[in-house]
């Protein structure tokens, strides 16, 4: 029997955080190829989704319609729904402490515990978005300050069905992190536009404000400079 890629006490505390957080069904999507990343990928999915019957996932193969239907460009990529909808994207392996990330997914999916207030002032900031937008954020599984910033996003594009949330692994894809002129994570890109991104882990009121300003066309110089005055509440890692 193959070893798990989960010890014991990680699974013993997740399943307990699923039992009594998860009221609804949990249904993924994840995207695989012939390469060893997915083949752990998979594996690492398959020991999470035995963790609880309300978690399930359907596989697909680089050769399935269904991978072109969806846009699936880099494997193995994970996605998220909730009631239905697609909210997220993870791209990549969860290493390390981007672990906590896709369990996070998880629980944003088949709980409202974890999404952002209803009366509170950032989810009536977020439906100020009124086009259909991605939000990608690029991380790796060293960076400390990742995971605040890749779950502000997956909880914006929870609330506001317009908006979805990609979580990408930069040290597994270098390619698309070049594409995008990523030098350091956590970065945020919005809509695949590499003139609209910026750097760094914040508040989630601030997250929310830096991509205010960048929907509202302010150019990459302006944000920049509001960058250096502004007090970031981590700093960023290299």
């Amino acid at each position: 029997m193959d070893k798990a890629l989960l010890s014991d006490e990680v699974v013993k505390a997740l399943k307990h955080e699923f039992d009594s957080s998860l009221v609804n069904p949990v249904e993924m999507e994840l995207f695989v190829d012939s390469s060893m990343y997915s083949d752990i990928m998979e594996k690492l999915t398959s020991e999470v989704a035995a963790m609880s019957d309300k978690i399930s996932f359907n596989r697909y193969t680089n050769e399935d319609d269904k991978a072109k239907e969806m846009g699936i460009e880099y494997y193995p990529t994970t996605v998220f729904y909730k009631n239905g909808r697609e909210f997220a994207r993870f791209v990549g392996v969860p290493f390390e402490q981007m672990f906590s990330v896709f369990a996070f997914g998880i629980l944003l999916a088949g709980s409202n515990k974890y999404c952002i207030p209803e009366d509170s002032d950032d989810y009536s900031k977020i439906f100020t978005f009124q086009m259909d937008s991605c939000i990608s954020v690029f991380v790796s599984e060293s960076c400390e300050y990742c995971m605040p910033a890749a779950s502000t996003v997956m909880r914006i594009a929870e609330a506001n069905p317009k908006i979805k949330a990609e979580v990408v692994m930069a040290s597994l894809y270098r390619s698309l992190a070049d594409k995008y002129s990523i030098e350091a994570v956590p970065t945020t890109v919005l809509d695949h536009d590499p003139e609209k991104k910026f750097v760094g882990a914040y508040s989630e009121s601030l997250y929310i404000d830096k991509i205010s300003k960048i929907y509202l066309n302010q150019s990459p110089e302006i944000i920049m400079v509001e960058e250096e005055t502004e007090e970031s509440d981590q700093e960023q890692e290299e």
